[in-house]
């Protein structure tokens, strides 16, 4: 339906005049003719393009910049939580440790995120942070809390 407005609402071209469906019209002879709709999604590849990407979803520098450090840095420690499974089981760790020690992955869960934790709540007194700057700290405990919901959603908390 045309709305007599140059500017199609529904496709976001000018001139479309209400005729797209994924179709443009010509202007010339008023015909239409199919244009198929393709869209290229790729995935960024670096810390920088991962980081543009966020600051245009979430419209905020400091946001972006955070979660991509957290991205980041669970890349980076992608083979330490997968112990060698592949790179899709993140809780691997947390698995074999709770197995070694026969206690429940949340159990290890919670010893392995106190450590930064205690760290954050030092840095909260007033204290002074001698080994990892507190920004370090504070991205391990956002990753945490991200392997936290995989072990609560793998079931296995230790609460059957």
């Amino acid at each position: 339906m045309s709305t007599g407005d140059p500017f199609c609402h529904r496709c976001g071209r000018w001139f479309c005049y209400g005729g797209c469906n994924g179709e443009t019209m010509n202007l010339r002879d008023k015909t239409i003719r199919p244009e198929p709709l393709v869209y290229e999604i790729t995935a960024p590849t670096t810390y920088g393009e991962l980081k543009t990407v966020l600051e245009v979803y979430l419209g905020d520098e400091f946001f972006a910049r955070k979660f991509a450090d957290c991205i980041d840095l669970i890349k980076k420690k992608n083979s330490d939580y997968t112990q060698g499974h592949g790179q899709h089981d993140r809780i691997a760790h947390f698995r074999e440790a709770a197995k070694d020690l026969d206690l429940p992955m949340l159990k290890i869960w919670q010893v392995f995120v106190r450590k930064h934790w205690a760290t954050i709540q030092k840095f909260a007194n007033g204290g002074v942070l001698e080994s990892e700057p507190i920004d370090g700290r504070i991205d391990d405990v956002i990753n945490y809390m991200v392997l936290l919901a995989a072990i609560i959603e793998d079931g296995k908390t230790g609460d059957e």
